[in-house]
């Protein structure tokens, strides 16, 4: 279709799919080297892009790449909230992307380091306020134990006071 470019890749680019999002490559004499030059059409038969896309591809293979395409997306967003959760110290014991969850309380019970986790901490607190138990104590010493907690162990303690 442009002269110079090859077509690389092409999917729909949104959940509707009456837009296409084509990958180009070409060779930029300027820059003496190889870009990507990216560019949208409407996934309509009256525009001449779609058209001649339609003689590179056929419509299951554009919906096949796109469905490929979704999910490498995929993929890398997973990747990155588990490094993002890594990093904030929010997964622990992790072997092979999965979460042993009996070693993962054990461990934020017993072996809670204060330092490293502070943030969890809060998030717990945060979320034990919100229980029906804790919003309904008639103890205001209970909560206010539970507001200074030093560990995981210690708001649990508190909350099983209110909860027997």
């Amino acid at each position: 279709m442009i002269e110079g470019h090859k077509l690389i890749h092409a999917h729909f680019s949104n959940n509707e799919r009456t837009t296409v999002e084509i990958h180009w490559q070409f060779d930029d004499d300027e820059k003496q080297e190889t870009q990507i030059r990216v560019e949208y059409c409407d996934a309509d038969e009256s525009d001449e892009v779609y058209n001649w896309l339609l003689t590179q591809m056929s419509i299951d293979d554009l919906h096949e790449a796109t469905a490929l395409h979704i999910r490498e997306q995929d993929a890398i967003y997973r990747e990155a909230v588990i490094e993002i959760a890594k990093s904030d110290g929010l997964l622990h014991n992790q072997k092979d992307g999965v979460v042993n969850t009996a070693q993962l309380i054990t461990d934020i019970l017993f072996n809670f380091d204060e330092d490293k986790q502070k943030e969890l901490l809060f998030q717990i607190k945060l979320i034990v306020f919100e229980m029906e138990a804790v919003k309904n104590a008639k103890k205001p010493a209970v909560k206010t134990k539970i507001r200074k907690a030093k560990t995981v162990l210690e708001v649990v303690n508190e909350v099983s006071k209110l909860i027997k």
